[in-house]
């Protein structure tokens, strides 16, 4: 029997994403699936390490429920994985009124992303999870509105995916956006910045872009930090009890403090832009600047962070008297 979702891995492809094709994906599936009026949104619920361990359940089924449970997987690393191009068990009972009751496993195209479930989504997921979805909806010639959540086809019941940055709302967005033209992704932000090489980036009379002052000034206050008292133990000891808690808000400055020294350590610290060698260089720096915003936050007092900003401006002038 030929399936009908065998255009999946090309459209995905196509976006620019990685697809690996689970070995028979074209002939698995309970029967036919029926014409496809949107994607339905999973999280697997899985272990906590490895980049796709659900495979095997999703691919073979668990006790009582039969395989293929998906028809797409997307791993840790925003890989995509092709399950099955026939009906897959993943929707249960539910509806939307563009859909009707009960049938989602006949017309919803099933994601299942890897998560435990508790919020931990890694920033390529962030970026591939809707950079997918915004594919195959192109495809189909539907719109953001058919990216569906699990739980909003099954309220009460469900609850994937679950954690996800600016929930539904931003998921939607993220995917109207790629649909409108593409959002670059961590991995091109970071060549386009980094890659660019001042010829002389001490000279006074050159225009610099507000990249270099920002990293100027970031490496400046976190040298400063290292001889104000109390200040590393107030920055880097106090851990979030729940950093993935959407509740918990935090002022611009130390997003962006953190994610310029997490750059900056994953770069070697390097003491000028032309040190900056490694070819690896760009995941590293997209990569290690989320992991840590996640995992800490800074608590300085006014006093604290007004002595950083006067060292910061004092590294600058420095740098253009020099």
């Amino acid at each position: 029997m030929v399936y009908a979702l065998t255009w999946m891995p090309g459209v995905l492809r196509e976006a620019g994403l990685t697809v690996v094709e689970i070995g028979g994906w074209e002939n698995r599936g309970h029967g036919n699936f029926s014409d496809a009026r949107g994607v339905l949104l999973h999280h697997t619920a899985g272990p906590a390490s490895g980049n796709f361990p659900s495979q095997g359940v999703l691919v073979n089924g668990r006790p009582g429920l039969a395989g293929p449970l998906c028809n797409l997987g997307l791993g840790r690393d925003g890989t995509w994985f092709v399950v099955a191009a026939g009906l897959a068990y993943h929707a249960g009972a539910g509806s939307v009124s563009w859909c009707g009751r009960d049938n989602g496993n006949n017309h919803l195209i099933g994601v299942e992303a890897e998560s435990t479930g508790r919020g931990d989504w890694t920033p390529a997921q962030v970026e591939s999870y809707p950079r997918g979805v915004a594919a195959l909806l192109g495809h189909l010639g539907l719109g953001p509105e058919r990216a569906l959540a699990h739980k909003e086809w099954a309220p009460g019941r469900k609850i994937d995916p679950a954690g996800w940055p600016g929930d539904m709302g931003g998921f939607r967005g993220s995917v109207g956006e790629w649909m409108e033209g593409g959002m670059p992704s961590a991995e091109e932000i970071a060549t386009a910045v980094w890659s660019h090489i001042l010829e002389n980036p001490q000279d006074p009379n050159m225009k610099h872009a507000a990249w270099v002052w920002l990293t100027w000034t970031n490496v400046a206050s976190w040298r400063a930090a290292d001889t104000l008292p109390q200040l590393p133990a107030a920055v880097w000891n106090q851990v979030l009890d729940n950093p993935e808690d959407p509740n918990i808000k935090h002022a611009a400055w130390v997003w962006l403090t953190y994610a310029n020294l997490a750059a900056w350590k994953a770069a070697g610290e390097p003491n000028k832009l032309t040190e900056i060698s490694d070819p690896d260089i760009n995941k590293r720096l997209a990569g290690a600047a989320v992991d840590t915003v996640r995992q800490r936050r800074a608590d300085l007092s006014d006093e604290q962070l007004a002595a950083v900003l006067q060292a910061a401006q004092e590294e600058l002038e420095r740098r253009k008297a020099a």
